[in-house]
């Protein structure tokens, strides 16, 4: 373990047990974040970052810490090997320091914690910082100026109110964190964000007391290998229970955002209906089910879960499967309400049958009620072009490369936006996205330096004929090149189709290529 010294600001290495007292750091990354390649070199100090660095060693020498741990300078993230040990041990660190600083950059000087800026602090919404506020059993929370804003223990009511977990799991997080169901567990990482994709799995890993290899590239793959860990060490059905919101089709999850509705759900103590493995057949499961009648005439079972909703125990939860014709094998039924109900006092007159549940991540989904797009770009500092306005006005982030968000309803036929992008004061363009019976279409536009973006996207329909460019992209990736007005440079536009904090999104990465070379 690698850590900071909080007077010299130097970096030593610990190894084995012989590790020192330590206060750990709990932020969300910004530009100009301070890496160990700089402190290597010397070229720490000229990170924007290095400010945050100060800080908190000087908070902490003031406590009477000699040393700090700091995520973004204290990993080597070149080295693969050391990158998956200290993502395997995070939590473990987190649990074992002497206290954690939770630095909340967007929470302005002064603010009280009841107030707002507090609550929609981006630290409550990203992925790692999970297991950043569970883990420790004592955290401080900082705003901007490093003014101390509370502590875990004072601003619990608050805390809980925010994320939804127990007031009571906040500080005693290693005697209370099992008793919680994984479905609960999961519906507090249900609205939480990461960079990447697979992060979605492998900051969750602590929360559940399992290890996995990181397969950065595995996508989506890598919650379906998190699910597989969680039920090498636990029997806990709920795991089954998310809602139907997009899904692979498979009773696994792709993303912990279909658990967003099932934070009551828990297990029940007086049955034993289901138990599982995993084998390379797939689930196996030992299950007592219910028969219905199919519309299309296959067998259908509604398969008992031992889980319920609190204060529900007369009704235990159940998922739908359809028999595969001629073999032991059933399959998920992909359905708009998954789960279904089933008394309690009806479930010792069910059969009880073993089965094999095959996982097919590449299984078609039905089309969700909701769509979704996410506009990324890269590369465009080069140009000197950055997003000047959106509409939605909220697009607009402060954090990385994400620039816009929005949700469209099927019901409302579509829903449109736009990110305008400029490079100088008499050159502009923009990016119209809309969405349209679960199709995208995409226009590249160029605009006068006084318009408005949310006027260019609500005059789509009138400036069809000066667009640009214009894709609809349906089952397959697609893309445009196109070329900057009076300019050699090029931009290119592509669209893929990934699921995102649960639902099926449009991703538009817009970046600068170099055709010319």
């Amino acid at each position: 373990m690698r850590l900071i010294h909080t007077k010299t600001l130097k970096l030593a290495e610990f190894a084995g047990k012989v590790i020192p007292p330590y206060v750990i750091l709990s932020h969300t990354w910004e530009e100009g974040e301070v890496s160990f390649q700089d402190m290597q070199c010397g070229d720490a100090d000229q990170k924007a970052g290095h400010d945050k660095i100060k800080c908190c060693c000087k908070v902490a020498a003031a406590q009477g810490f000699e040393h700090a741990w700091i995520d973004t300078c204290c990993i080597d993230k070149t080295s693969s090997s050391e990158l998956s040990e200290a993502i395997n041990s995070m939590y473990r660190w987190y649990q074992a320091a002497e206290v954690c600083y939770a630095y909340l950059s967007d929470v302005p000087p002064q603010e009280d914690a009841s107030e707002s800026a507090f609550a929609n602090s981006r630290w409550f919404i990203r992925g790692w910082t999970l297991q950043e506020l569970i883990a420790p059993a004592s955290l401080i929370f900082f705003g901007s100026n490093w003014q101390e804003i509370g502590t875990k223990s004072s601003l619990q009511g608050v805390i809980s109110r925010i994320t939804g977990i127990h007031a009571e799991t906040l500080l005693s997080a290693d005697d209370r964190l099992q008793s919680f169901s994984v479905a609960q567990r999961m519906s507090w990482a249900s609205v939480r964000q990461t960079t990447r994709i697979e992060d979605l799995a492998y900051c969750l890993m602590g929360i559940f007391g399992v290890n996995m290899p990181m397969l950065y590239g595995e996508g989506e793959r890598s919650f379906i290998r998190l699910q597989e860990e969680i039920m090498k060490s636990s029997d806990d059905p709920t795991i089954f229970a998310w809602r139907k919101m997009a899904n692979n089709g498979g009773l696994l999850a792709t993303s912990p955002g279909v658990f967003h509705r099932s934070g009551r759900i828990i297990r029940s103590k007086d049955h034993n209906n289901i138990s599982f493995t995993w084998t390379n057949r797939g689930l196996h499961l030992q299950i007592s089910s219910k028969y219905l009648n199919s519309d299309s005439g296959e067998k259908e079972v509604l398969a008992v879960l031992d889980c319920h909703e609190i204060g529900k125990s007369e009704q235990l939860l159940g998922i739908y499967l359809l028999e595969v014709p001629g073999s032991t094998e059933y399959r998920f039924r992909s359905r708009r309400n998954q789960m279904g109900n089933i008394a309690t006092s009806e479930v010792a007159t069910l059969e009880r049958e073993s089965v094999y549940v095959k996982e097919d991540l590449g299984q078609k989904v039905e089309t969700p009620r909701y769509l979704s797009w996410l506009v990324v770009t890269s590369g465009l500092e080069k140009l000197g072009i950055s997003p000047c306005d959106a509409f939605p006005p909220k697009w607009l982030q402060p954090d990385g490369q994400i620039y816009g968000f929005a949700s469209g309803l099927f019901s409302t036929f579509n829903t449109i936006g736009a990110v305008r992008f400029a490079s100088t004061d008499t050159e502009s363009w923009a990016v119209v996205l809309k969405i349209f019976w679960g199709n995208i279409s995409v226009n590249v536009v160029s605009a006068l330096p006084n318009e408005r973006s949310k006027e260019i996207a609500q005059s789509f329909d009138t400036m069809a004929t000066t667009t640009t460019h214009k894709r609809t992209w349906r089952n397959e990736p697609d893309r445009i090149v196109w070329q900057l007005p009076d300019k050699k440079e090029w931009i290119h536009i592509a669209i893929t189709r990934q699921i995102w904090l649960g639902k099926r999104t449009f991703v538009v990465n817009i970046s600068y290529i170099d055709l010319n070379s």
